[in-house]
């Protein structure tokens, strides 16, 4: 199952790339259905994902084993998960199943359903070309790394829920409040789900008040003042949500500046794509303003998160990861002239750089050869 799944992921993005280069029109109800396998694909090579003491996904396992043995010492263990009553509940079905890492292989599976509807509702609103979506793909899966995607899932999880709900209401203007039941329940799995939409009306605010880029540059100063103030606050979800953010904007473990300087340089890269945006407002979509200025909110704030909050600003490049692609898109139908493709060829090259990168990572987790061979 596993070659199976692996063959599918290489044909599904060289038929992408084989349908761009001939100027094959894939339609879309085919297209869904691709990407909903390309989900099965991926939650079929997460469940052979094995982690390492240091990842997010083995502590995951501990509580699962924890929960399995029903002992007092092994339920202390998992207590760190105490206030996330959805995610406990997660965890508690998967320990009645046979094997700890049906976990990864059920949140892969829904993050992709998830994508696919994300998908589904970009192309509702624009015409997805053949380059964009598959520049879209490969960017998406170079940003996020394998080893994020299938480890650190909670946040993973609450980014995709988040983004599905922000497209909506970006692109089709849809009450929020519609939402808020959904919001609760990705609260009680992580509380990174909450940053998004905090981003999101920090955008809508920056239209009218230029003051929110000063706050938003210097965020790590004014975080540490309201920290202050929550860890007088004795509450068990208030204190998880204070050791998160102690967790993010303090850095406790080897950064790979090679890693950063990727990141920083997409960082720069998006916003020369936004500034190229609005010399041409007068152009697009009644959207395309809330959308680029979301955007262009988070560049900031994911810029002020290096070297004092990269663990965030590594976190955030995901939830930029699931949001990219109308903008991919909108860029595509301004500048269709050599700046365009000018702009894949950079793609390009930081598509494969990341990738590699990526892989790498991957195969460290995961004995192919033993599988394929024993």
């Amino acid at each position: 199952m596993l070659m199976i799944s692996l063959i599918y992921i290489f044909v599904f993005i060289a038929g992408q790339f084989t349908a761009t280069c001939l100027r094959i029109k894939i339609h879309r109800r085919l297209q869904i259905i691709m990407l909903l396998v390309n989900a099965l694909a991926l939650s079929v090579v997460a469940f052979y994902f094995e982690p390492k003491q240091s990842d997010d996904l083995y502590r995951h396992f501990l509580s699962i084993d924890a929960y399995r043995s029903y002992s007092y010492s092994a339920y202390a263990q998992a207590q760190y998960l105490s206030p996330l009553i959805v995610w406990k509940g997660i965890l508690v079905f998967v320990s009645r199943l046979r094997s700890n890492h049906y976990l990864p292989a059920i949140i892969v599976l829904i993050d992709y359903i998830i994508f696919t509807y994300n998908y589904n509702t970009v192309s509702e609103k624009m015409n997805i070309n053949r380059s964009v979506f598959l520049i879209y793909f490969l960017v998406h899966f170079s940003m996020l790394q394998f080893v994020s995607i299938f480890s650190g899932l909670r946040n993973v999880f609450c980014f995709f829920i988040s983004g599905a709900i922000l497209l909506r209401k970006i692109l089709f203007d849809e009450k929020m409040i519609s939402y808020i039941p959904i919001i609760i329940l990705g609260m009680l799995i992580h509380p990174a789900i909450l940053i998004p939409f905090f981003l999101y009306y920090a955008s809508r605010l920056s239209f009218k008040h230029k003051l929110v880029y000063v706050v938003l540059a210097f965020w790590p100063i004014i975080i540490e003042a309201v920290l202050f103030f929550l860890r007088r606050l004795d509450t068990a979800y208030l204190n998880l949500i204070v050791r998160k953010l102690d967790d993010y904007i303090t850095v406790r473990y080897p950064i790979d500046y090679r890693k950063l300087l990727v990141e920083f340089a997409f960082m720069i890269f998006v916003y020369m794509q936004l500034i190229l945006l609005k010399n041409r407002k007068y152009h697009w979509p009644s959207w395309a303003s809330k959308y680029t200025e979301f955007i262009f909110v988070m560049i900031i704030f994911m810029l002020s998160s290096f070297f004092c909050a990269y663990y965030l600003e590594e976190r955030m490049m995901i939830f930029l990861g699931i949001l990219y692609l109308p903008m991919l898109q909108l860029f595509r139908d301004l500048y269709r002239n050599s700046l365009w493709h000018f702009f894949i060829f950079l793609y390009l090259i930081i598509i494969v750089g990341w990738s590699a990168y990526g892989l790498v990572a991957l195969l460290s987790h995961m004995k192919l050869l033993t599988m394929v061979f024993v």
